[in-house]
């Protein structure tokens, strides 16, 4: 075993090629961290990898002949979290920044129509770091709520609608300056896929409903546009 010590170099130093495993997770004062090196590694590959490991969570660290081809290799937790939507809504899950999102959410929403309702939840990524909340419907602000919880990623966004459908949404909610992106509109349940690292938790992707069983005949694409006509979405 090694002691980090307090002060590490600069620089990062150059290494000789070979993979050298880094152990340890325990973050502040008194640090220790195990080496498991290849035969012939220097000092000079110990210290860059011990630096590394000091900036990041990574588990190994793979040097070779040139300064800029160290490389952290990383393995980071992937947490499913399982989203059932009520009956008769639809689900907007979003990445925003800010803490005026919720207030500029709710206004888009509410400016799609007097009969849309929603409920709207922000994950705060920093400072009180608290779930902000609103909406023009009680259960639907708990209910996102909850599910933004559940996720628990900084700058996350949750909205559920009633009465109103994405399509009617999407343009108004990307167009709120704090959105940074949206990851889902839909009315299926979902699963949100949440990288956890040591600085905290963050959603790469979501799996929305259940995969293909086929591809559509000539008779498919005459129902789906029947269908597309009689809810008024074609003329």
């Amino acid at each position: 075993m090694l002691d980090v010590p307090k002060s590490m170099p600069s620089h990062r130093p150059s290494c000789i090629p070979q993979t050298i495993a880094v152990r340890g997770v325990a973050w502040g004062s008194g640090r220790r961290v195990t080496l498991e090196a290849a035969e012939g590694a220097d000092s000079d590959t110990r210290w860059t990898a011990m630096r590394l490991l000091a900036m990041g969570s990574s588990s190994a660290v793979r040097c070779s002949a040139r300064e800029e081809d160290v490389m952290v290799e990383m393995t980071v937790p992937v947490e499913v979290v399982s989203v059932e939507i009520p009956d008769g809504t639809n689900i907007v899950i979003g990445q925003a920044h800010f803490i005026k999102t919720v207030d500029d959410l709710h206004e888009a929403l509410v400016g799609v129509g007097p009969h849309l309702r929603f409920g709207v939840a922000f994950c705060e990524a920093s400072g009180a770091r608290l779930i902000r909340r609103s909406g023009n419907d009680d259960d639907l602000v708990a209910r996102a709520t909850d599910i933004a919880a559940a996720i628990g990623a900084g700058h996350a966004f949750v909205a559920l609608l009633r009465e109103g459908f994405p399509i009617n949404v999407l343009n108004p909610l990307k167009a709120v300056p704090e959105v940074c992106n949206i990851v889902c509109a839909t009315a299926n349940p979902v699963d949100v896929l949440v990288a956890v690292t040591r600085r905290g938790r963050g959603i790469i992707g979501v799996v929305d409903g259940e995969p293909p069983v086929g591809v559509e005949t000539e008779a498919d694409v005459a129902e789906r546009r029947s269908l597309l006509r009689g809810i008024g979405y074609k003329l």
